[in-house]
């Protein structure tokens, strides 16, 4: 799924009650402005990559079935992100606005690697409302603000390279192992 063209991004808004597979890379040659899914159903992420000049917001539980890439800005997550079935599978956000982790991540199906923000911009932040992150390894490149008590449980390395908070002082508990 691609823009029309270069010149004019288009959004797509995706409403389901079943099972939404995106097959292919999304803005892969020409970047969407947007995207949106609806809380009714599920999402496969099988293309590998998502690029707006945009938000992405995604509504529903989202499987990862291929290591994927989201380029945008704003992207957020209501919901649990897995990998699909026992393969783990890489998360790259790269978004210079704030990225919203709103579930768990990799609890059923863990992910081989979550990385936010890219090395090279750092930009944004990330906000953890989901209790638990299960990863290989994880890397927060941005500044990290936790919203509930969470556990980021990685096998590997894990990193914040920035700094770490709680929404209200003195209010959250951040677990690492």
């Amino acid at each position: 799924v691609d823009s029309a063209n270069s010149i004019t991004a288009r959004a797509l808004t995706i409403n389901s009650i079943g099972a939404t597979t995106l097959g292919g890379a999304v803005g892969g040659t020409h970047a969407l402005s947007s995207i949106t899914t609806n809380a009714g159903g599920s999402l496969v992420i099988n293309g590998g990559l998502v690029h707006t000049t945009g938000a992405q917001n995604y509504g529903e539980l989202a499987t990862l079935g291929a290591d994927t890439t989201l380029r945008g800005v704003n992207v957020a997550f209501a919901s649990t992100i897995d990998s699909v079935g026992g393969t783990p599978y890489s998360l790259t956000i790269s978004d210079s606005g704030t990225t919203v982790l709103g579930g768990s991540l990799g609890t059923l199906h863990a992910l081989s690697s979550l990385t936010t923000d890219a090395l090279t911009t750092a930009a944004g932040e990330t906000h953890l409302k989901g209790a638990h992150i299960v990863a290989g390894s994880a890397v927060f490149y941005d500044i990290v603000k936790v919203f509930t008590d969470a556990t980021v449980q990685a096998a590997g390395y894990l990193s914040f390279m920035q700094t770490v908070d709680a929404d209200v002082a003195n209010t959250r508990t951040l677990k690492l192992n």
